[in-house]
């Protein structure tokens, strides 16, 4: 996994409504969002105008069938 231009490289993108600027983190916290199980649901309700919730970075595992 690489991390090129602000991004994990050969993963597909999806700009957050909410951004902020840009920082250089100290930790990094990994927790489940306890969201709907259907793919991309958390990262378009994250990513959707509707929450007001900043997100630094979303990373959603899709176990492959």
């Amino acid at each position: 996994m690489k991390i090129v231009n602000h991004k994990v490289e050969g993963l597909a993108f999806q700009q957050a409504h909410h951004v902020g600027g840009e920082i250089t983190p100290s930790i990094v916290i990994l927790h489940d969002t306890a969201g709907r199980l259907e793919a991309g649901n958390s990262a378009r309700y994250l990513a959707s105008n509707n929450t007001g919730i900043p997100d630094s970075m979303m990373i959603e595992f899709i176990e492959a069938k």
